[in-house]
This record gives C-alpha cells, sequence and structure tokens, in this order.
C-alpha cells in the first residue's frame, strides 16, 4: 500500500530490516532500497537471549562454540525457515565458524517448549521470557545478540553477566542490527522529508523512556546517518543471506 501510495507523506510505515530479508530471499518482490523514501532510522530492537536446555554441556557462548566445533551439525537451533532469527544465526556461525542443524520453529512460544524440554539445543527468545524461565528452572541462557557495540548495561533492568552480550564475551563479530525505518513511497520531495525527519527527534525525545522499558534501546538519526545505518544493515543482509545459501537477487 506504501509503496504504490501518492509519495505527498499522507501513507508511511515502519519497517524493520525483516523487509530487507523478504526481497533478498525472493519472498517479496518490493525492493526496500528502491521502492521507498527513507525518512528516518529510529530505535532499535535491543537484545534477544539465546537460550539452551537447563542441563545443557556448557555456561556461556564460548562454552557453546567449543561444543559446537567438537559436534558439528549435530546442535538442533529452533528457528524460521527464512526469518530475522534465520539471519541472526547465519551471522553467528559465519563469525565462528560452527555448524548448526536448523530445526523450523517460527513461534517464540514453540521455542520456549522446546528447549525447556530439551528437544531443540538453542534458540532464540525475548529476554524477559528467558529470565523467567531460566528462574523457574526450566532453562539456561548463555548470552544476548544486539547491535555493534551495544553492552547488557543498557537494558532497562539489571541482569547476571550471562546476560552479558556476544561481544562483551570476547566475539566481536557476533552483532545483530535491527533497526526501525520510517519509510514513504519512492519520489517525495526533499524538503518535506528533512521535515519530517527533524520532526522525528522530538517524538524520539518523548517516548524515549517507553521504548526503553520494552527493551528497545531508544535513538533517531538525521538523514545522512539513517541513510548509512540503512546501506550498512542491507549489505550485512546480503552478505548473510550468501552465506547461508538464502540470496536470490543475483
Amino acid at each position: 500500500m506504501v509503496k504504490d501510495a501518492k509519495p505527498d507523506g499522507t501513507t508511511l510505515t515502519l519497517a524493520t530490516g525483516a523487509l530487507n530479508i523478504q526481497y533478498i530471499t525472493g519472498n517479496s518482490d518490493i525492493d526496500p532500497m528502491k521502492d521507498f523514501t527513507l525518512i528516518a532510522c529510529m530505535q532499535d530492537n535491543g537484545y534477544s537471549a539465546l537460550a539452551v536446555p537447563k542441563n545443557a554441556p556448557y555456561d556461556d557462548f564460548a562454552g557453546f562454540v567449543e561444543y559446537a566445533k567438537a559436534h558439528p551439525g549435530e546442535i538442533n537451533v529452533g528457528m524460521p525457515a527464512a526469518g530475522s532469527n534465520t539471519f541472526l544465526f547465519g551471522k553467528l556461525t559465519s563469525a565462528t565458524g560452527i555448524e548448526l542443524n536448523p530445526v523450523e520453529m517460527a513461534s517464540e512460544s514453540d521455542r520456549l517448549t522446546n528447549l525447556a524440554g530439551g528437544f531443540i539445543d538453542i534458540g532464540v527468545v525475548g529476554v524477559g521470557h528467558g529470565y523467567e524461565y531460566e528462574q523457574a528452572g526450566k532453562l539456561k541462557v548463555i548470552g544476548t545478540v544486539a547491535s555493534d557495540g551495544t553492552t547488557i548495561s543498557g537494558y532497562p533492568e539489571a541482569l547476571p553477566d550471562n546476560y552479558k552480550t556476544l561481544q562483551e564475551q570476547g566475539f566481536q563479530d557476533c552483532y545483530y542490527n535491527v533497526y526501525h525505518y520510517l519509510l514513504g513511497p519512492a519520489g517525495m520531495d526533499e524538503v518535506m522529508v528533512k521535515e519530517m525527519n527533524a520532526s522525528m527527534k522530538s517524538v524520539y525525545e518523548i517516548t524515549e523512556e517507553d521504548i526503553s522499558k520494552i527493551g528497545n534501546i531508544p535513538g533517531w538519526h538525521d538523514l545522512e546517518e539513517s541513510q548509512n545505518i540503512r546501506e550498512t544493515e542491507y549489505q550485512n543482509l546480503v552478505d548473510i543471506s550468501k552465506s547461508i545459501g538464502l540470496y536470490t537477487q543475483g
């Protein structure tokens, strides 16, 4: 609807990098880089917890990587066939050189249930749900994945050391950016776009506290910064898609 709307600024959408993934993998013919006008890059999704069964033979990400290298292809990872978590694990496997066995599991509730039952060996869950299940003795968390340079101290609540980001645990290439972008139809007037971008700064300032409370990392970026972030994230997703055999645009 947004792609085909008049570029008069009255029809907009807020989208994440999932829009890129759908195009890169051939599940959508809408080109996120050509069919829209970028207005602003806003907050990122924050932290994703890597959860494993409570009796897993490792307590941190380094131990997991060591075990995975000794058991290539034997670790079952619950994730969608082609979604954000698929690309997150693609980033981790590419950065560490490990080989995992994907098990299609798009729902977080399914991943939580199967982790607690020991039917899968690792999965991405929300930090809040991961902490709740860990406190109940149903699973354990071996780290969190966040955007480049983010530390667990930025989370709105204090968390134990096992929730430190993978970068904090020494894996500098193990990060995953998921930003939110305000987009309009292609061909919007440049002056109008600049004004709309500037207005989003005040929206960010008003909503910063509420965004933090839900685990996202508040943000606002001017047009140049927004474009740089968007292009970097898109290229990163292209690289990951090629490494896991899901790239269809070449």
